[in-house]
């Protein structure tokens, strides 16, 4: 995922695993090179599941976890750089000052039940401040966790050759992407209907879905610590830009409400499902202001700069996933430097 840019402008007839291995070096070195010389630019990291090594705890690997290695590793680092780790809020109130000191923060999107298992007890340990966005209809088991579901399938060989939408005989295989299509565009009855489809052989690694969230008392501990923010990603998770403004409305405001009724706390910051700007649309972060929202963050894939401070409802946020394997990695994305090659890229 974040490698794609950096593959584009090497030699494509390289093979894919000399293609990543140039790429993590490359990471690598930005990162050292920036961390040494002081490049660090003020940063909003992505990410979701957290697992507790170099494999899950069943031994899956989820493009979109990470290791607790990882974050603690990375929290090290910056503690050795000198920059800080915020709150969400304490961030929030540096940009719209117009401060532009480096800084991190750590976001998680969704809410994996190993955000409690494997993160949290990282950040008890370091008495460092993370967010969770969470999206409510997962916590509250209405919607499946199918985007992790299919990814287990999709490894899976003999269930792979059984992925199917329908029981009919004549329905074509559905290939991964045409598959998560059809799910991004379900209702989450018509998710779970597909899921049990999908999962007819009893695959027990694709039911994760229906134990990998947390719950709402995991949530109010965390909390408890002080070190943890909450804030909303919508009951459903859809793409916001294909629905009316007032779905979007509901959509923003009670999974707002459902946290704020069971945590206690105020929900301050909202994070766009997917959060590219064709999924965002231009509704959204006018909902987002008019319902009272401090700021909303997208996954545009770059460090803060200055014009963000007049744009407190689009904040860009770097989405990292399991190709991210160290410090560096991470340290690179916070120098800003690959969000550059990219844009150079696609002039």
């Amino acid at each position: 995922m974040e490698r794609e840019g950096l593959h584009k402008h090497l030699d494509l007839s390289l093979e894919p695993a000399m293609l990543d291995s140039i790429s993590s070096s490359l990471l690598r070195t930005i990162g050292a090179v920036s961390s040494l010389v002081g490049a660090l630019k003020p940063t909003i990291l992505c990410f979701h599941s957290v697992r507790p090594g170099p494999v899950g705890a069943d031994g899956f690997v989820s493009s979109l976890s990470v290791s607790s290695g990882l974050i603690q590793s990375l929290v090290v680092r910056l503690r050795v750089l000198n920059v800080p780790v915020l709150s969400l809020a304490d961030a929030v109130k540096r940009i719209s000052a117009g401060d532009r000191s480096p800084f991190v923060v750590l976001t998680f999107d969704d809410g994996y039940v190993d955000n409690y298992t494997a993160l949290f007890p990282v950040m008890l340990r370091y008495r460092a401040p993370f967010t969770i966005f969470l999206t409510s209809g997962l916590i509250d088991g209405v919607v499946p966790l199918w985007w992790d579901a299919l990814e287990r399938l999709e490894a899976d060989r003999s269930a792979r050759r059984k992925l199917r939408l329908t029981g009919e005989q004549d329905d074509s295989l559905a290939s991964p992407n045409t598959l998560r299509e059809h799910f991004r565009d379900a209702s989450p009855h018509q998710q779970q209907k597909m899921l049990e489809r999908l999962i007819a052989n009893k695959n027990e690694a694709a039911e994760q879905w229906k134990s990998g969230v947390l719950d709402w008392s995991q949530i109010r501990e965390m909390l408890n610590s002080g070190l943890l923010t909450v804030g909303a990603h919508s009951v459903h998770h859809p793409v916001l830009s294909r629905l009316g403004p007032e779905t979007i409305r509901l959509e923003l405001e009670q999974s707002r409400r459902r946290i704020e009724q069971e945590t206690g706390t105020s929900v301050r910051f909202f994070a766009y499902p997917y959060g590219q700007d064709s999924e965002v649309g231009v509704e959204a972060p006018a909902i987002a202001r008019a319902l009272g929202f401090d700021a909303a963050f997208t996954t545009e894939g770059r460090p803060i700069t200055g014009p963000d401070m007049n744009q407190m409802f689009a904040l860009p946020r770097v989405l990292l996933s399991s190709k991210v394997e160290h410090a560096d990695h991470a340290l690179a994305y916070v120098s800003g430097q690959p969000a550059s090659i990219k844009r150079w890229i696609g002039r």
